[in-house]
């Protein structure tokens, strides 16, 4: 996935899936920033169809003046036979666009029932992350739940880790990150370096790891009779 605006506090991917263009926002929507992201709305939507959406799974931040650029793009997609969706947004959009009680046709059921059904599997994935730490000798780690109705990964433990990893990587979907690819293709995968690993290329993924002290990391899908449970990953502050 190519990024833009690398280091700046909003930054964009665009894809393509299932035929939909799906704009991709990590970072902080407040007042500052709602211009650029609404022209970055407006330009994913010049991609043709009756379908927009918008993964914030990595915007971390959002105030009421971006509620509202949100309600803006909405409307005027809307106004041109356009549906502009949410799939799986950070809890901190969600909050906020619930407190600004504006109109909006964007149900957060599924999202709620992810992390609820996430916090009843804590206990066997920490335990699994707490067998995979002390085999490995690692300090920090993280144990995500897998919800299959969504497809994303609910970080459930972190141990070792400050806010900005936990928030950061609370909802995690795709194969842009270790723990993404594990789940996906269902195989340990091992980064050795996280700053030359393609995984993480020019990615904000890469920034928050560095700025945690992540040099290296390896992500272990845990599976039962059931499926997929979820992941649990190590990660070590240098290179192996």
């Amino acid at each position: 996935m190519k990024w833009s605006l690398l280091g700046s506090p909003l930054q964009f991917a665009l894809t393509v899936e299932e035929g939909v263009p799906v704009l991709h926002v990590a970072g902080e929507l407040d007042y500052a920033s709602v211009e650029v992201f609404e022209d970055a709305v407006e330009r994913a939507s010049l991609s043709g169809g009756d379908r927009v959406a918008l993964d914030l799974s990595r915007l971390t931040f959002c105030d009421i003046p971006g509620a509202r650029a949100l309600y803006r793009q909405h409307a005027r997609l809307e106004s041109v036979g356009v549906r502009l969706e949410l799939p799986n947004p950070h809890s901190s959009v969600r909050h906020v666009i619930e407190a600004a009680r504006l109109p909006h046709p964007w149900d957060f059921g599924a999202s709620v029932a992810a992390q609820d059904a996430a916090q009843a599997h804590r206990e066997i994935l920490t335990d699994a992350l707490s067998a995979a730490m002390r085999a490995t000798g690692a300090r920090m780690g993280s144990a995500q739940y897998f919800h299959q109705a969504t497809g994303t990964l609910r970080l459930v433990a972190q141990p070792g880790f400050g806010h900005r990893f936990t928030s950061f990587f609370e909802t995690v979907r795709g194969y842009d990150t270790s723990c993404g690819t594990a789940a996906t293709e269902q195989r340990p995968v091992f980064v050795g370096d996280v700053r030359t690993s393609p995984i993480f290329a020019a990615s904000p993924e890469l920034d928050v790891l560095v700025a945690s002290g992540v040099g290296s990391c390896v992500s272990i899908p845990v599976i039962t009779g059931d499926g997929l449970l979820g992941v649990v990953s190590t990660h070590q502050s240098w290179p192996t």
